[in-house]
């Protein structure tokens, strides 16, 4: 009997001993998951986090860029109106003058030409002053009073121009090369790039004393250059109606 009771008693520690050691299996096998868990879940939750974050930092790139370019395409458009504005008041012209560009008469080639940076010859002007010369012709027939913008670089260009000596003026805008090159750098939307100025200067030929042209400063601001146009040629033209 008491042998059977020894017995009992090992096989009782034996299975405390196995029952403890399964607990303490199951304990770690549970802390061992639920770390995992939680690496998972914070893995997770970083990744949701950094994922947020990108989409709300690209969510404001992308409001920021569309903002940025709304106000430069307004800005465009506001600077567009105000010029087309300027242009329509300056061709409609104040006491009867109309304001023509010489560049309006421009061939598609020439207009071509200019705009891949080949300067124009003697040869491809030709035809372009011959239309001038026409225009000229039809503005003095009709009594008309023009203020036409034009290059008219070389003597033998304002000749053929100077259509009647008594009512054709020619007034010469002089300007510094620089002032030239930042007005065209400012300059939108024309054919002629600003590289073609160096050979725009060196084909010009200022006027000379016997060609009666007004001379001023055109770096002067443009109100300011208007009053001494007129006044200048108010004074050489009596009863011009300048």
């Amino acid at each position: 009997m008491g042998v059977a009771g020894a017995g009992k008693t090992t096989v009782g520690r034996a299975l405390a001993a196995a029952l403890d050691v399964a607990k303490d299996a199951a304990k770690d096998a549970t802390l061992d998951a639920a770390k995992d868990a939680a690496k998972d879940a914070t893995l997770d939750a970083a990744k949701d986090a950094t994922l947020d974050a990108a989409k709300d930092v690209t969510l404001d790139a992308a409001k920021d860029a569309t903002l940025d370019a709304a106000k430069d395409a307004t800005l465009d458009a506001a600077k567009d109106a105000t010029l087309d504005a300027a242009k329509d008041a300056a061709k409609e012209g104040g006491d009867g003058w109309r304001f023509v560009d010489a560049d309006d008469f421009h061939s598609p080639e020439n207009r071509a030409r200019m705009a891949a940076g080949q300067p124009l010859d003697d040869a491809a002007r030709a035809p372009w002053l011959a239309a001038l010369a026409e225009a000229i012709d039809g503005w003095l027939a009709a009594g008309a009073s023009v203020v036409l913008a034009c290059s008219a670089l070389r003597r033998s260009y304002r000749a053929v121009l100077r259509r009647d000596p008594a009512r054709v003026r020619f007034v010469y805008l002089r300007v510094p090369e620089p002032v030239l090159a930042a007005r065209l750098a400012a300059r939108r939307d024309h054919f002629m790039p600003a590289t073609l100025l160096a050979s725009q200067l060196a084909s010009l030929e200022a006027p000379g004393p016997d060609e009666d042209a007004l001379v001023v400063d055109a770096a002067a601001p443009p109100a300011l250059l208007v009053a001494r146009i007129r006044a200048g040629l108010a004074a050489s033209t009596p009863g011009s109606g300048f």
